[in-house]
C-alpha cells in the first residue's frame, strides 16, 4: 500500500559514515572535504551509460542477463498492518541477491535497505526505512558493488522514481518535491518545491503535477531531469467537482505527439477512485480536450486504441481502485499489468500463488488476505511477491480491517509456458 510529506531541499546535506563524510556546496555539487577518506563514494560509470529511461524497481534485469532482487526474510516487514499493507522495519538487514543467466546465485550486498532500487554502472541507488514511527519514510543510500569497498552512503530523505540518463530522479518521502542527483559528478538538483507530484518518466522527460497538496493551479508538467526546459502542459483547475482532495493525475498512455491521462479524485481515506475523466493533450500544451468521462464518473484506466480512440469504463462498471500511477492492479484473484496502451493483460491467477495460501488477491474483507507487494514483467517472466495474512479480531479502522502476516514468497511465472516456480519463501 503505498503511503504518500513534503521534503524541503537540504542546502546543506552531512552523511556521516565513520569519519567519512559528503557535504554539498551552494552548486549543489558533492565534494570530499579534509576528513573523507579516499575510499568514500566515487561514480565510475562505464562508457556503457544509457541515454534512456528506467524506472527503478524491485526485480532488474541488466544487459548481461544478470537479475537482482531483495531476498527477505521472517522480520523483514511488519507482522500486522490495516488491509495488509505491510510495511518495511528499519535496521533489518536484507540481501540484493544476483542471478546469472546460467542460474549461478550471489549475494552481492548484505544492508538495512528494502523496496526499490536502480542499478548504475558500478553503483546502487536504494531506499533505506528510517523508522518504524515514521510512516514507511525511507532515506536514498548509494554504495558500489562491483568493486572497491562496499560501504553505504547517506544522501537524503526520499524514494528512487526513474534513471534517465546520467540522472536518479527521486521524489520527497509522500511524493511531494522532487531531486535529481547526476551519478557522474555527483551534482544535486532541486527540481521543485513542496505541493509538486512526480507521475513517470517516459522518453528522457520527468512528468509531474502541481497543486496537490493546495488544491490550487493545478497543472500537468514536465521537464528535462536537470531541471530544465519546465512546460505547464495544461491547467486541470475546475476540470471537477472536488470535495476532499485535488485533481489527481492517476493513468498516462502516451502516443506518438499525444499524452492521454485520467483525472480524478479519492475517498474512502484516500484508497477508493471515485472517478474522473479522461483527458488528452499535445506536448506542446495545446489541443486539451475530454476523451472520456465527460461526467465525471470514469474509471482511472483505459486503453488507447490504434486508432487514437479510448476505450474506458465507469467506476460502476469496474471494481478495483489503483493508487495514482499504478502498473498493475488486483481483482478476484487476478493480477492485471498495464501495457503501453493501457490494455490490461491478466498476467497472474489464483492458482499461480495457492501454495502460499487460499485468500484472493484484491478481497478486502476476508477471512484470508493475498497482498501482492509487486509484479516485475521482464520478458516473458513475470517476478512477483505475495504476502499471506489473517483477519485480526484487533485493530483495523472500519471496513479496513487489520491481517497479522504469517507467510511470503517470491514467485515467477512465464508467459509463454504458464509454468509458477517459487524462487524463495519466507
Amino acid at each position: 500500500m503505498k503511503i504518500l510529506s513534503v521534503v524541503k531541499y537540504l542546502l546543506l546535506c552531512v552523511i556521516v559514515i565513520g569519519a567519512s563524510f559528503f557535504v554539498t556546496n551552494q552548486m549543489g555539487v558533492f565534494k570530499q572535504t579534509k576528513e573523507t577518506k579516499k575510499s568514500t563514494y566515487q561514480s565510475k560509470e562505464t562508457s556503457n551509460q544509457s541515454s534512456g529511461t528506467e524506472k527503478a524497481s524491485d526485480v532488474y534485469q541488466d544487459s548481461d542477463g544478470n537479475t537482482y532482487y531483495w531476498r527477505y526474510h521472517k522480520g523483514s516487514y511488519e507482522d500486522s498492518a490495516v488491509i495488509a499493507g505491510y510495511q518495511p522495519v528499519a535496521g533489518q538487514i536484507n540481501e540484493l541477491v544476483q542471478v546469472a543467466s546460467s542460474g549461478k546465485e550471489k549475494t552481492i550486498l548484505k544492508t538495512d535497505g528494502a523496496k526499490k532500487f536502480i542499478i548504475s554502472g558500478n553503483m546502487i541507488f536504494y531506499e533505506k526505512p528510517i523508522g518504524n514511527d515514521q510512516a514507511d519514510r525511507t532515506k536514498m543510500m548509494v554504495c558500489r558493488y562491483k568493486s572497491g569497498d562496499k560501504q553505504a552512503y547517506e544522501l537524503f530523505e526520499g524514494r528512487l522514481k526513474a534513471k534517465i540518463g546520467d540522472w536518479i530522479i527521486c521524489s520527497g518521502n509522500e511524493n511531494s518535491s522532487m531531486k535529481s542527483i547526476n551519478v557522474k559528478n555527483k551534482e544535486v538538483k532541486q527540481l521543485t518545491g513542496s505541493d509538486t507530484t512526480y507521475l513517470t518518466s517516459h522518453d528522457g522527460l520527468i512528468y509531474y503535477q502541481t497543486g496537490t497538496d493546495s488544491k490550487q493551479n493545478v497543472n500537468l508538467c514536465k521537464m528535462k531531469p536537470d531541471g530544465s526546459d519546465q512546460k505547464d502542459l495544461c491547467n486541470l483547475d475546475g476540470e471537477l467537482e472536488v470535495a476532499t482532495g485535488a485533481p489527481r493525475v492517476c493513468f498516462m498512455v502516451f502516443r506518438n505527439d499525444d499524452i492521454y491521462f485520467s483525472v480524478g479524485t479519492y475517498g474512502g481515506g484516500g484508497l477508493l477512485y471515485d472517478g474522473g475523466k479522461i483527458l488528452k493533450v499535445k506536448q506542446s500544451g495545446s489541443d486539451k480536450t475530454t476523451v472520456a468521462g465527460e461526467s465525471g464518473d470514469a474509471q482511472a484506466t483505459f486503453q488507447v486504441k490504434s486508432d487514437g480512440s479510448v476505450e474506458s469504463k465507469t467506476t460502476d462498471e469496474v471494481d478495483f481502485s489503483i493508487d495514482p500511477m499504478d502498473t498493475y492492479a488486483c481483482l478476484d484473484g487476478n493480477v492485471y499489468l498495464f501495457g503501453d496502451d493501457g490494455k490490461q493483460q491478466k498476467v497472474i491467477t489464483k492458482d499461480d500463488y495457492q501454495s502460499i495460501g487460499s485468500g484472493l488477491c484484491g478481497k478486502l474483507d476476508g477471512d484470508e488476505e493475498i497482498n501482492v507487494k509487486y509484479v516485475e514483467k521482464i520478458g516473458n517472466d513475470v517476478y512477483f511477491l505475495v504476502d499471506h495474512g489473517t483477519k485480526s479480531s484487533e485493530g483495523g479502522m472500519g471496513w479496513r480491517y487489520e491481517y497479522n502476516w504469517d507467510r511470503s514468497a517470491m514467485m515467477k511465472k512465464n508467459l509463454s509456458t504458464g509454468e509458477t516456480k517459487t524462487i524463495y519463501k519466507y
